[in-house]
């Protein structure tokens, strides 16, 4: 599915940085060889991208019940206890640990890095360039998610540490033209024909290639995402990065944990390490979505239940009470879990509760949809809308390792599947797919859904802790706590530049329906 890498490299800098001999300097003495004041640029780089791939595949924020926070918001997974964030009460206490960890942690440390390489001299030019390309990708990687869930963040302010406490907040719209130009900035500065990082990049291995075409597809999901309140500069943008993307599921950009702790998988450590059964797979995917169209991931994305030896979803959203007295038995738990019951150190290739699990950033198979759009749209995209999304279909199996030509066609010769045949507009063959390819990529399939307003996410069963009104789920997430009390001044800002409560039914800037 996802191309194997090494953390080792960051162990070894880890050894290297506190073990650093001591010179002849009397100020040697006053040095804390275990907490250097320079840390290394490609341990900062490994390190930010383990913490941005933690929440691409979790959502990790502080809180323990918030572990799948991800893939709650896209409901493909359920809560079996503590079910308050599938009735949607999500609050400023909840949404801390996403700035925390992603400003504080992947953004300040790529700005660090940018830093050491602009600041060291001797540096050979073009790999630097490399390599300050590869840092502006990720960080227009993540302050769009962070857009994406919250609407305005602070962009031009941000980062100056404690030069500035309080940044001012920027329009989405700002914010995503602003990437645009920083992500074009970022591809002008490769040159492929050299490396970038090297063993400290787990997600490409230094490789220049492969980071060009990650950048144009993340272009892509840019263009796409505000397609419908900017419908030229999406076309222009789309048609003019879509030929440098993504050819094939080998070039998706993946990080692959470690077996072993700390380096592991964050779900390995929670459901193997210590037991926890909290969350499980969602009727709206198990029930509402892969039986129906007998969808062959069902097997490789679930346990059967232990009570019954059955597929079997949770139902999405019950109330505490109504959760803790339907056994977490009745219902199917990620693959992998069994581990948790038998003992077991064996894991399949593909099982989600696995230690060196690869996180994906960016797929082939989300690529393929975003052309079958761009095709339904009018714009060049090379190939016919049902072609790109089979295409799509076919990627999203292999991503999972179902190959078979059988049972591949078997799926996609399905009336439900097959796109001439499949219920609904453009919007709804399309979505409903792409939401299954963005699965593990919670974050990604929840805004997928918001903007194409397909029919797929549901009200809880268990009722709804806070009123959206019309809404079935979330639009937004509300802005942090932290910043409501520390950064009030421009948190009213924010709110003047959402233009609506802050709330998580008010709309972010591409979600015009």
């Amino acid at each position: 599915m996802m191309k194997n890498s090494h953390l080792k490299y960051l162990f070894i800098t880890c050894a290297l940085v506190a073990s650093g001999g001591c010179g002849k300097d009397f100020a040697d003495i006053n040095v804390d060889p275990n907490n250097p004041s320079e840390v290394p640029a490609e341990l900062l780089l490994t390190g930010a991208e383990k913490l941005l791939a933690e929440h691409v595949h979790c959502g990790l924020g502080d809180q323990i019940r918030g572990l799948a926070f991800a893939e709650l918001l896209s409901q493909a997974w359920a809560q079996n206890n503590y079910t308050e964030i599938t009735r949607y009460l999500i609050r400023g206490e909840e949404t801390n640990g996403l700035f925390k960890h992603l400003y504080a942690g992947v953004l300040m440390d790529l700005a660090d890095i940018d830093r050491i390489l602009l600041e060291t001299p001797g540096l050979d030019p073009v790999e630097n360039a490399n390599k300050l390309a590869v840092v502006g990708v990720l960080r227009v990687y993540t302050l769009q998610l962070l857009s994406d869930m919250f609407g305005p963040i602070p962009y031009g302010e941000a980062l100056r540490g404690a030069s500035d406490r309080s940044p001012a907040y920027v329009s989405q719209r700002e914010v995503y033209f602003s990437l645009i130009g920083e992500l074009e900035s970022a591809i002008q500065k490769m040159d492929v024909g050299h490396s970038g990082f090297g063993p400290a990049d787990i997600i490409y291995q230094g490789d220049m290639q492969a980071w060009s075409r990650f950048a144009h597809a993340l272009m892509i999901r840019i263009a796409l995402r505000m397609a419908d309140v900017e419908p030229d500069s999406s076309r222009v943008l789309f048609e003019k990065y879509a030929a440098g993307a993504f050819s094939s599921v080998e070039h998706n950009g993946c990080f692959r944990f470690l077996a072993n702790a700390p380096n592991n998988s964050p779900l390995h450590q929670q459901y193997i390490e210590r037991g926890s059964t909290d969350q499980g797979l969602s009727n709206i995917l198990i029930e509402r979505t892969l039986k129906p169209l007998n969808d062959p991931r069902l097997a490789v994305w679930a346990e059967p239940a232990a009570n019954t030896g059955a597929f079997a979803g949770r139902p999405y959203g019950q109330t505490t009470d109504d959760a803790a007295s339907d056994e977490v038995g009745n219902y199917s738990l990620p693959s992998g879990a069994d581990a948790l019951f038998s003992g077991s150190s064996l894991f399949n290739q593909y099982d989600l509760m696995r230690p060196d699990f690869s996180a994906c950033l960016l797929s082939y198979s989300e690529q393929c949809f975003s052309f079958a759009e761009a095709a339904e749209r009018g714009w060049s995209a090379g190939a016919s809308a049902a072609s790109w999304y089979t295409l799509g279909i076919e990627a999203a199996l292999a991503e999972w390792g179902i190959i078979d030509p059988v049972t591949v066609a078997a799926y996609l010769a399905q009336d439900a599947v097959r796109y001439e045949s499949a219920p609904g507009t453009w919007q709804q063959k399309i979505g409903v797919q792409k939401w299954l390819a963005l699965f593990m990529q919670g974050f990604q399939a929840w805004s997928e859904w918001r903007r194409l307003d397909f029919d797929k996410l549901e009200a809880p069963v268990g009722g709804m802790l806070i009123d959206l009104g019309s809404a079935v789920a979330p639009l937004r997430l509300v802005f942090p706590g932290n910043e409501q009390s520390l950064n009030a001044s421009n948190y009213q800002q924010a709110l003047q530049l959402l233009g609506g409560p802050d709330a998580l039914n008010t709309r972010v800037w591409w979600d015009v329906k």
